[in-house]
């Protein structure tokens, strides 16, 4: 069975995204598609705007056969971590063929191109490390290095530009490059293809809810909003972007009071932080640059809501999703009250939803498959039962948190039972 993994965060999921899927299966001719996916916690440094698993179910409406979970210190890290984590999980799956992603350039030569840069490199780091201590960001440093060597190499300055400039390209060199370095280290695993998809209708980022295609930014901003804010005409117009079979599973969830914003972060954050004092500098977490570490200490008296505090701290060199990112661990570390870093691959698959062929296709795993939490943990030795004690009490602040929005009881995460999909609505 000729398999296609695509690596998202589907939050939310729109129109747009339904395009890698259906290219995997009308265009490669997949047999499967396996989505590889964050959980409750997204790598905008906040939690997802709905539940890992309404977002899963609507993968399955789309068109997914399986949804597996990435593990939540690699959502919270760099671009770069979050790739590797994704095909790691992908590697593990026999008969993956494809690594299917959307990206903004039709240039798939250039792209390739530059993942090889990006991979391959020798004189990277040191190049990298010159800019950093410029005050550039990794990603407009990296950008910038590359930029450098394809220019060296005949392509034009726009072209080049072109494919830098744009989110999701970025992102998918990160996945070809992290393809490229798991062929070089691990010869022995599947060789997997990267397909770039041309990305169609709204930018990534773009808030207005105009074009086929709207972003999840633009939906985002809706969805956010209370529903009393909200006119019926609305949120249709919003949802229309959204493929109809999944539309009624949002709304629901939406009026039900599910929806996550970073302010549901605060009264987890500002104890956090007013716990702090000057002397806690020589304490800072790995996880957390001394620069920043230091400025949380110095700035946390100022602190009037999650956004503001986090474009407080930002430095020239760190971008604001990098920053929420920080803030998001400390909330989940400090809950856990265990401060050491959690690992970004897994020693087991979290398994989030699945039909019976996303179910044939994953029983050939080579780590075993957690589909229960509390059932399946008898399968794993105690360092195992650590690391998912830990993704689960990730996962539980935010069921908490829906819990305090929704006024009733939501399943403890612990607790959740898998239950194969078997018809379009089924839930999981």
């Amino acid at each position: 069975m000729k398999t296609a993994a695509i690596i998202a965060e589907y939050n939310p999921l729109h129109e747009g995204h339904k395009v890698p899927i259906d290219h995997a299966k009308n265009v490669l001719g997949a047999d499967a598609v396996i989505v590889i996916m964050s959980g409750d916690w997204v790598q905008r440094g906040e939690p997802a705007i709905f539940d890992k698993y309404t977002r899963a179910n609507a993968a399955l409406l789309a068109g997914a056969d399986a949804v597996l979970e990435i593990p939540v210190d690699a959502v919270l890290s760099s671009a770069q971590f979050y790739a590797e984590a994704g095909v790691k999980i992908a590697s593990e799956i026999p008969g993956i063929h494809w690594l299917v992603f959307g990206t903004e350039s039709g240039n798939s030569k250039l792209f390739h191109r530059a993942a090889e840069i990006l991979a391959l490199s020798g004189q990277k780091n040191h190049e990298l490390k010159t800019s950093l201590s410029k005050g550039k960001t990794y990603a407009l440093a990296m950008a910038d290095f590359i930029r450098e060597r394809l220019i060296e190499e005949g392509y034009s300055y726009d072209e080049v530009s072109a494919l830098l400039d744009g989110p999701n390209n970025i992102l998918g060199l990160e996945y070809c490059a992290s393809l490229l370095k798991q062929k070089k280290n691990h010869p022995n695993k599947a060789d997997i293809q990267p397909v770039p998809v041309l990305r169609e209708g709204g930018s990534h980022n773009k808030e207005t809810i105009e074009d086929e295609y709207a972003s999840a930014t633009a939906l985002r901003k809706v969805l956010h909003r209370n529903p009393t804010q909200v006119s019926g005409e609305e949120l249709e117009q919003a949802l229309s972007f959204v493929p109809g079979e999944i539309r009624n599973l949002f709304s629901t969830a939406y009026y039900e009071g599910s929806v996550l914003n970073t302010s549901d972060l605060d009264a987890l954050l500002i104890p956090i932080l007013s716990s702090l004092r000057k002397e806690d500098k020589a304490k800072r977490p790995s996880y957390c640059p001394a620069d920043l570490w230091n400025r949380i200490i110095n700035e946390h008296a100022k602190y009037t809501g999650f956004d503001h505090f986090a474009s407080l701290i930002k430095t020239k060199n760190r971008t604001l999703a990098g920053v929420k990112r920080i803030l998001c661990r400390m909330i989940i570390y400090s809950v856990q009250n265990d401060y050491k870093k959690m690992p970004k691959s897994l020693p087991f698959l979290r398994l989030l939803s699945a039909n019976e062929k996303g179910m044939k296709v994953l029983g050939n795993a080579s780590l075993p498959l957690i589909t229960s939490p509390g059932r399946d943990s008898r399968k794993l030795d105690e360092e195992s039962k650590k690391i998912l004690d830990k993704e689960l009490c990730a996962s539980e602040i935010t069921r908490l948190l829906r819990v305090q929005n929704m006024h009733r009881s939501l399943i403890p995460e612990a607790e959740h039972r898998f239950m194969v999909k078997t018809r379009p609505g089924d839930m999981v």
